[in-house]
């Protein structure tokens, strides 16, 4: 080429003789040839996409098979965007374009961050912190602001982006240790078969909880060396943190609401382990060097929180034979603000606070539950008898009324009892042959893992009497339930 100013036009086509559809195009590219010297001349061709695809990364998110996404869980679900040109060809490198993501429309607040330069085909999607039915739609759509040719105004190009409707969906986790060493299924709600698996570091859970942000806490109970609490931090399949026992078994383990804290109750030398029995408090993001409460902390049974911030653990070394059994109310700074007697409990598998602050936990002894009112009176405000057997777990339903898990008693059941009355109002037996957990749905379903001769976990739609749907996939020796948000 002689010297001098050009202008160059090139493009790609899917057949010979330039015919059939543009794949890629460099138009009126200004270039000069300088004698004397070797010329190089940088020109980027620009894909013409004609669709542009988004896909999920991560197990957490989900195809819901109309055109959306279900997001589980909390924390933010990442997706990838490309674009295709006519040969469903993925637009790849200096000639591909970047993505802006429009405002969002619908009812569920979404946080949705945009592509970056260090990841142009990469944005991800934060779902409210609290349950919500409603949808949320934005699209995703190329550009190529910045680049010698705009791949957007090529013959047989569209530009128009994606559309993307997600929703969010809660999630339903299960600890099994029917077969060594035990995993937690996830289940999205409403689902028959875990979506994934949590298995490392897992050997024996048995209790379960989860904090605000949607982190889950297993407890392993596999000797005193080993026994420890795991963390799987949100939209995560791998281990985050392991927070030690303090040399002896996790009995039970509870997230306060108001500071997040992780309490963690430890049988120790009332269990032939190393270290005094203890409560062990761990401060988000859990891992530093918990702090442990040893006195007057006397084989723990069971833990709960409340609204305010403080843990309660049930102490029930002696089974009453020298009187010392109690409830603690324990700040999260370590100190005890109250003592709360136990009438005659040996062990005290069920403890609960309500919203109101109300103590309620279970007496196998006397198959009752006791109920304290808030403030530090020591003795029980009220008793319930009315269709207490071995009462494993106690917890307030959406609505306020009271269930509770028994294991035994004429093949097992759940017990309800409307808000502030101490008769049962009605007892759930269908499908159950050994209720040991439960939980509940922003919807007010009623959760039961379910042990006995039919084991696997019990869902009944409004908290009714009525057995709407049996999880046995992926159900081995259920332990523990929980639901995230």
């Amino acid at each position: 080429m002689l010297p001098g100013d050009y202008t160059a036009t090139l493009t790609t086509y899917d057949q010979t003789g330039g015919t059939g559809n543009v794949l890629s195009s460099a138009q009126a590219v200004a270039f000069t040839i300088t004698a004397g010297q070797s010329n190089n001349i940088d020109i980027s061709l620009s894909g013409a996409p004609v669709s542009t695809l988004v896909v999920p990364v991560g197990v957490f998110t989900e195809s819901n098979g109309t055109g959306g996404y279900d997001l589980i869980g909390l924390g933010a679900h990442r997706f990838v965007v490309e674009t295709l040109d006519a040969d469903n060809n993925i637009i790849a490198g200096p000639g591909a374009p970047t993505f802006t993501v429009g405002s969002t429309s619908g009812s569920l607040g979404v946080t949705v961050v945009a592509p970056k330069t260090t990841s142009p085909n990469e944005f991800s999607v934060t779902p409210p912190s609290s349950y919500s039915a409603s949808t949320a739609s934005f699209t995703v759509t190329p550009t190529f602001a910045g680049q010698q040719t705009n791949g957007c105004t090529l013959t047989g190009a569209s530009c128009t982006g994606a559309s993307v409707n997600v929703d969010m969906k809660q999630m339903l986790a299960v600890a099994n240790n029917g077969t060594v060493p035990g995993n937690v299924s996830l289940y999205v709600l409403g689902a028959t078969s875990p979506f994934t698996t949590l298995t490392s570091g897992i050997n024996n859970p048995t209790h379960l909880a989860a904090d605000a942000a949607g982190d889950l806490f297993v407890a392993n109970w596999d000797g005193v060396a080993a026994s420890n609490v795991l963390e799987f931090a949100v939209g995560g399949t791998a281990l985050t943190n392991t927070i030690s026992a303090a040399g002896g078994y996790p009995e039970g383990i509870a997230v306060d609401a108001l500071h997040q804290d992780l309490g963690i109750i430890t049988c120790g030398t009332s269990c032939s382990g190393t270290n005094a029995d203890a409560l062990e408090i761990v401060a988000p993001p859990y891992n530093g060097t918990p702090a442990a409460v040893t006195t007057p902390i006397s084989d723990p049974n069971s833990i709960a929180a409340d609204a305010s911030g403080d843990f309660y653990v049930a102490n029930c070394a002696t089974c009453e034979t020298t009187g010392l059994d109690n409830i603690l109310e324990i700040t999260t700074a370590g100190a005890t603000l109250y003592t709360y007697e136990l009438v005659d409990s040996c062990p005290c598998p069920g403890l609960f606070v309500d919203p109101s602050g109300y103590i309620f936990v279970t007496d196998t002894v006397r198959t009752s539950i006791d109920e304290y009112a808030p403030g530090g009176n020591p003795l029980p405000a009220d008793t319930i008898t009315s269709g207490v057997a071995s009462g494993e777990q106690v917890l307030a339903g959406n609505a306020g009324n009271l269930f509770l898990a028994n294991y035994t008693g004429t093949g097992g059941s759940v017990v309800v009892y409307d808000y502030e009355e101490s008769t049962a109002s009605e007892t759930i037996t269908s499908g159950i042959s050994g209720a040991d957990s439960l939980a509940f749905d922003a919807a007010g379903d009623l959760y039961v893992s379910n042990l006995g001769t039919s084991p696997g976990i019990k869902e009944y739609a409004g908290a009714g009497t009525t057995l709407s749907q049996t999880v046995t996939t992926g159900v081995s020796n259920p332990q523990a339930i929980v639901i995230i948000p």
